[in-house]
């Protein structure tokens, strides 16, 4: 099995870029997932690294990740090329998933739900907008903010789309759509449209509509369509989900329509609409006056984020973004880091070149699709347990995976900021764009006193910054990150 990472002793820094890589929170065949820190900001982030053998569900999700800039998405911050691995840098989410929450708390109230159920169809509306189809809708890839704000992820079987079909059997059983289990060729926004019906079921009821014990009865019932409406649910919802869990593709409603449904609007100021997005080239001036303070020049910064290269000065850029937006109105502490580029490194560090798509390696085209290499066991024979299908292959191709190769990754205490100190070390302290108090002494001519005063300082700014330990819902305490 690949590993991503070589091993290293527990003492022993490693790096790619400007990251400090911490604890693994998941592996896969071809990637794995590891905490991070940004050196510049202290900010945590997720790493996913992914062996050159996967570079064509690489290119795939890059590609889609690129294109999406919403507020319910997960961020892509950066990216990395090293000579044999992929470095995506993304954002980190502390609270869990959807499925954790559910498991925890029992199915939601109509009001709870609702909240949740707007964000994720603003999202996947999004998505849609965009061209793109999700394809693996379901509570396992719905992050949780601390305070339920929801961030949609796993792009790993996402694709762009036109108005052709497609005919890839991919997703999971009982999020999947009729039209794909009967082997037919979809729209992969309409079977988007049925697993969003699924997962609010399961959100009200606790329970997935369509259930058995084995692949053969779970896909019977899904196609059949037929599923029990409880009856604590009101009438509004009731229809919604009919629409939604609607077998006949061509009658199903797309996700405009959805906006427009009178449950998902009831008690709400304003009727759910699409997302429009600001223009990339309308720079922050609070942040690149801030990058300009750790050394990054204003045109370059420009250049880089309205040319979205998403290499190191886009990721730095993305990151005191979201930083300024989580933690409104607080001091934002950021240091100077020398860049690998002119810096010498030790041999503990990786050094990677930015991302371009246009020096994709060359592989042959069939090479794109392929992921089986085994001969796949014969679905309609099983009378094991029904499981998670995770394929991107044409459906002659089809291997079938147990529920044991989906896995949760969960953040240990070194997911809390588990790295070397940090408020110690910062030698800028930055509030709104601007310098506290002019040039910042050096570390080593610091007195005790004014080492003990920042440490309070930083134990009090990690209580309220985003890469801090969550106050909040302590239940919560995972990020997942699917790998390839």
């Amino acid at each position: 099995m690949f590993n991503a990472f070589a091993a290293h002793s527990a003492n022993k820094e490693r790096y790619i870029g400007d990251y400090l890589l911490l604890n693994t929170i998941g592996k896969g065949c071809f990637a794995e997932v590891r905490l991070a820190q940004h050196l510049l900001t202290r900010a945590q982030v997720v790493v996913k690294a992914i062996k050159r053998q996967g570079i064509s569900r690489f290119f795939q999700e890059v590609h889609c990740f690129k294109s999406l800039n919403h507020p319910n998405i997960t961020k892509l911050f950066e990216v990395i090329a090293t000579q044999d691995k992929f470095f995506l840098v993304m954002e980190h989410v502390s609270g869990g998933d959807l499925l954790e929450h559910l498991e925890k708390y029992g199915h939601m109230k109509e009001g709870e739900a609702r909240a949740v159920f707007r964000q994720v169809v603003s999202a996947v509306q999004y998505c849609h907008q965009r061209g793109i189809v999700h394809r693996d809708l379901k509570p396992d890839n719905i992050l949780v903010d601390s305070d339920m704000t929801i961030k949609l992820a796993d792009f790993g079987f996402s694709r762009e789309v036109s108005d052709d079909k497609q005919s890839t059997f991919c997703g999971t059983i009982y999020y999947s759509a009729p039209e794909i289990l009967q082997r037919h060729a979809y729209d992969g926004r309409k079977t988007d449209v049925w697993s969003l019906g699924v997962v609010l079921y399961r959100m009200l009821t606790g329970v997935v509509p369509f259930e058995g014990d084995n692949f053969v009865k779970v896909k019977r019932q899904i196609i059949s369509g037929h599923f029990n409406v409880p009856h604590f649910m009101s009438r509004e919802v009731q229809k919604l989900l009919r629409k939604l869990l609607t077998v006949n593709p061509n009658r199903r409603p797309t996700l405009e329509d959805v906006m427009k449904d009178p449950w998902l609007n009831k008690g709400q100021e304003q009727m759910l609409r699409p997302f429009s997005e600001l223009p990339w080239g309308d720079l922050d001036p609070q942040v690149t006056e801030m990058m300009q303070s750790l050394g990054f020049k204003q045109d370059n910064i420009q250049e880089s984020v309205t040319q979205r290269k998403f290499d190191r000065v886009m990721g730095t850029y993305l990151i005191l973004r979201m930083m300024k937006t989580k933690m409104p109105g607080r001091t934002i502490r950021v240091r100077p880091y020398p860049s690998p580029d002119t810096s010498s490194t030790s041999s503990s560090q990786e050094v990677g070149q930015p991302f371009d798509e246009t020096k994709e390696p060359s592989i042959p085209p069939n090479c794109l699709r392929l992921r089986v290499t085994t001969l796949p066991p014969n679905l309609e024979s099983m009378t094991t347990a029904p499981s998670e299908f995770r394929t991107d292959t044409p459906s002659t191709d089809l291997q079938l995976g147990s529920e044991g190769s989906s896995f949760t990754q969960s953040s240990s205490s070194s997911s809390s900021g588990g790295g070397a100190p940090v408020g110690a070390t910062y030698k800028s302290c930055l509030q709104a764009g601007q310098p506290e108090g002019g040039t910042p002494a050096s570390p080593s001519g610091h007195t005790q006193g004014r080492k003990g005063v920042l440490r309070k300082a930083f134990q009090f700014f990690l209580r309220f910054t985003c890469c801090g330990p969550s106050t909040k819902k302590k239940h919560l305490k995972r990020t997942k990150v699917k790998p390839v």
